[in-house]
């Protein structure tokens, strides 16, 4: 008789046994991928300035970085001229990040000619640019929510349009909207935290039930609460023997 696999078979792969290393090393340990991280820059649509385009009203020209002409993020200001920058654009100028090919150790303003010396902007300035109206980034997926420059970011990192993906990362690939998935609060993890997953981020995102269940046992392991992973492990194993018990009878 044939032995179906359940949702809840995928588990027991964390303690099967392997010629290669002990069962619990690929759970513990880093895989060779996270030690050896290639250099990455971060994303453009997550540094350069805001798209003109998504703000509610025409922006202001003097809003925009003299560099990328989008409308200015974590911006600074040309004391010769006024020109504001953002401040991605400006280390990408200078050569701040390792993979970058440009090791300039001026930057000449494109406005004025002249090599920049930055300064922050005024408190009333910056307000004046956090109180511009734009658009969800999500507006595309159906978001129709319209807030602050200085508030937006909150909005979406919790809006239910946004794009994520299944946080069941070694059996799914699954990706979608926020609001098709399932939210899972998750505690840090505390072991090679630095290289798996920042600290900060709790929440992960599960596409079905299966992952979900997934998700919490593999973060149980890797918190150290060895004797609840085993006791889920355990279960898991009679739910199983249960099953191929009742097929076996059919």
């Amino acid at each position: 008789m044939e032995i179906r696999d359940s949702p809840d078979d995928h588990l027991s792969d964390y303690f099967l046994p392997s010629p290669i290393s002990s069962p619990l090393i690929s759970v513990f340990l880093p895989s060779i991928e996270f030690m050896n991280l290639p250099c990455k820059r971060p994303k453009p649509s997550e540094t350069h300035g805001y798209d003109p385009s998504r703000f509610e009203s025409q922006v202001p020209e003097d809003f925009l970085c003299g560099f990328c002409e989008k409308v200015v993020r974590e911006p600074s200001e040309c004391i010769n001229c006024g020109t504001l920058f953002c401040n991605f654009c400006v280390k990408e100028k200078r050569g701040a990040f390792p993979c970058s090919d440009i090791s300039n150790d001026s930057v000449q303003c494109p406005k004025c000619s002249n090599k920049i010396d930055f300064r922050k902007l005024s408190r009333v300035l910056c307000t004046m640019i956090n109180e511009m109206k734009i658009y969800c980034k999500n507006s595309k997926r159906g978001c129709d929510v319209i807030s602050t420059l200085g508030d937006i970011k909150n909005h979406e990192e919790t809006c239910k349009f946004k794009n994520v993906k299944c946080g069941n990362h070694k059996y799914c690939n699954n990706k979608g909207k926020a609001s098709d998935f399932i939210l899972i609060e998750v505690k840090p993890v505390s072991y090679y935290s630095n290289v798996r997953r920042a600290p900060w981020q709790t929440k992960m995102y599960a596409c079905c039930e299966m992952c979900k269940k997934m998700i919490k046992f593999e973060k149980t392991v890797m918190n150290k609460q060895y004797d609840k992973a085993l006791a889920s492990y355990f279960k898991t194993l009679k739910k199983i023997e249960k099953k191929n018990g009742e097929i076996a009878e059919e």
